[in-house]
């Protein structure tokens, strides 16, 4: 068990899953850099994503969404940001799709403006611009319920 992190699963135990899946967001992030005007991918300490970094202390499921949120890039036709922080807060992205450009953020707290919740969507895109009402936006849903909707 890795030593100081609360809310541990089984799959923190799982070495050989959590090495393949931080393999996979090197490569992602890699891939993301190549292709796109994305100037850096890093962690929430500042260690730069690369082949080869050391698996960082972070539970699996924190992998999971650098993971996922590196292939939403990724499926974008142009994506830009200066830096992007894979562990922790991030956005905005901006992302070209289909001719529509849109806003990628990742564990922004959103407040309620009927009630004094708040929320952290870990992935959020909206179609307006950084800045002002973020209110109206989408929140991205796995392939195959995108597929039911269209």
């Amino acid at each position: 068990m890795m030593a100081g992190m609360a809310d541990l699963c089984p799959a923190d135990d799982d070495v050989e899953a959590r090495t393949a899946l931080w393999r996979a967001v090197c490569a992602s992030a890699n891939d993301v850099r190549h292709r796109f005007r994305v100037q850096s991918i890093r962690t929430s300490e500042g260690t730069e994503v690369r082949p080869g970094v050391p698996l960082p202390a972070v539970a699996t499921w924190r992998l999971v969404e650098a993971l996922s949120l590196l292939c939403v890039i990724l499926r974008s036709d142009e994506a830009v940001a200066g830096a992007i922080d894979i562990l922790g807060k991030t956005g905005p992205i901006e992302l070209h799709e289909d001719g529509v450009v849109r806003h990628l953020w990742a564990q922004q707290t959103l407040a309620g403006e009927r009630s004094s919740l708040n929320a952290r969507p870990e992935i959020r895109q909206s179609a307006r611009p950084p800045g002002g009402n973020l209110f109206h936006l989408e929140l991205l849903l796995p392939a195959s319920e995108s597929r039911r909707r269209r």
